[in-house]
């Protein structure tokens, strides 16, 4: 299920992931992007984005099993799209299109071979980027004089290096871009309104979900809060005088068009839910820890504990808790 803005204006996309695959490949494309954008850049700060975006994709490709995961992915969506060769409502030449850049990336990957990043981790000079690029300041000049060195040789030679530090990691973002294409564009897109703010969309049962998008007008000045859920995923709108997160922020009092793109089934707890059980647990115990001669407002006796003291959260009253 896929619902959205109807095409025409300018509109911002809010995406959420119903899965932590679907995360880390969303996590790996923002990284990705930004690293493609710096490659062939021509000054100095260019390059220096570029080798930190280099360090953030190879360090996250080695510390998960991102390569598996996206090897499964590519064969759960190959096989979903070769079931669609026999309908005749189906656009065969754009379906053996896709097959076949699916088949050639999937090649790619598996490929014994192919061991994204491995030329980067190989390298001296990114190497010692790498142990100094989390400390503030850690890349100046009087620290890594070889690194400045480098970003002071012409143009050509930080692109050709950075060019062939990025080689092995070709694949790997052709392959997370085809399956977020396929994830993205795998239902349409419905109009609907969040009125007062907020919106609850159920999840179609035995559907296959995997990803929210969030279609917004471009002029409108909110932004969406999504809490995917198990069943249900509501869909919270604030406005706020600047595009900015803070407590200032308020409820969108104008009802609100949006869109959600579904494509696996979310994992966290609804967050509203969430909450009202945890201050009915919290005032339950409090109220079950106190003696039972005695009322339930301020205690007389002393805490035999430094942690005995506590706050009932109905009369927002202190209560002193007696060990036992």
């Amino acid at each position: 299920m896929h619902t959205g803005c109807p095409p025409g204006g300018a509109t911002v996309v809010y995406e959420q992931p119903l899965n932590e695959r679907m995360r880390a490949f969303l996590r790996l494309e923002h990284l990705i992007r930004a690293l493609w954008d710096k490659v062939e850049g021509v000054s100095e700060s260019d390059s220096r984005a570029a080798i930190a975006a280099i360090i953030d994709v190879t360090d996250l490709l080695w510390r998960s099993d991102i390569k598996g995961d996206l090897i499964k992915e590519i064969e759960r969506q190959a096989a979903t799209f070769a079931r669609l060769r026999s309908n005749p409502r189906v656009d065969s030449e754009r379906l053996n299109e896709t097959l076949v850049r699916l088949e050639g990336v999937l090649k790619q990957i598996k490929d014994p071979s192919h061991q994204p990043g491995q030329t980067v981790r190989q390298d001296e000079l990114v190497g010692a980027v790498r142990q100094r690029i989390a400390i503030q300041g850690g890349t100046c000049s009087f620290d890594l004089p070889a690194f400045h060195y480098w970003l002071n040789r012409a143009s050509e030679h930080r692109v050709r290096d950075l060019e062939r530090w990025v080689v092995d990691l070709r694949a790997m973002r052709d392959g997370i871009f085809a399956v977020l294409q396929a994830v993205r564009d795998c239902s349409d897109l419905a109009r609907l309104v969040a009125l007062g703010g907020f919106h609850q969309q159920s999840l179609e049962a035995g559907a296959t979900c995997q990803l929210i998008r969030i279609h917004l007008p471009s002029e409108a000045r909110l932004f969406p809060e999504i809490s995917p859920g198990d069943t249900a995923s509501p869909y919270d709108f604030w406005s706020s005088p600047r595009p900015r997160l803070g407590r200032h922020r308020r409820p969108a009092t104008s009802n609100s068009v949006c869109s959600a793109a579904s494509c696996e089934p979310a994992l966290p707890a609804l967050r509203r839910a969430g909450e009202r059980s945890r201050r009915k647990r919290v005032e339950t115990l409090l109220q079950r820890t106190l003696p039972a001669h005695r009322p339930r407002g301020l205690a007389r006796r002393r805490p035999s504990h430094p942690h005995g003291r506590g706050r009932c959260c109905s009369s927002g009253r202190f209560a002193r808790i007696r060990s036992r």
